[in-house]
């Protein structure tokens, strides 16, 4: 039997060294102080882990409902990002308008697709040489 890394023999020496110290009417009183002590700790010690045990429960919920609100946001957001990429986007109504066709609209962007091209090309031909 060990207390506090103390074996039986350790602990009878203890004993006997107080006994001679303090004499035996003194030890009673001593003991019951020390019992005291022990039982002041412990409550004390009881205590505190409630405390804690109550702060940490309190901030698990918070945690907790703060995670439920975001979940639930974010399911929100993905069904409405699923609506609209299932749902086809409305095309604009033709408007009837005296400008000009949209055929300087597709010169441009195949100006640009053939700019593109082109420095593919460059780049293509300078990886080959080099």
């Amino acid at each position: 039997m060990e207390i506090f890394g103390i074996g039986l023999p350790e602990l009878l020496l203890i004993m006997v060294i107080a006994l001679i110290v303090f004499g035996p009417g003194k030890l009673p009183e001593i003991g019951a102080a020390l019992g005291r002590a022990i039982g002041d700790f412990r409550r004390a010690s009881r205590e505190l882990t409630s405390d804690l045990t109550g702060s940490i429960a309190e901030a698990r919920s918070e945690v907790e409902s703060t995670v439920n609100e975001t979940r639930s946001e974010l399911q929100g957001t993905a069904q409405a990002v699923q609506q609209a990429v299932a749902e086809p986007p409305a095309s604009p109504a033709p408007a009837a308008t005296d400008s000009a066709p949209a055929a300087p609209a597709d010169d441009a962007l195949s100006e640009a697709d053939r700019k593109w091209l082109d420095l593919g090309r460059a780049l293509d031909d300078g990886e080959q040489a080099g």
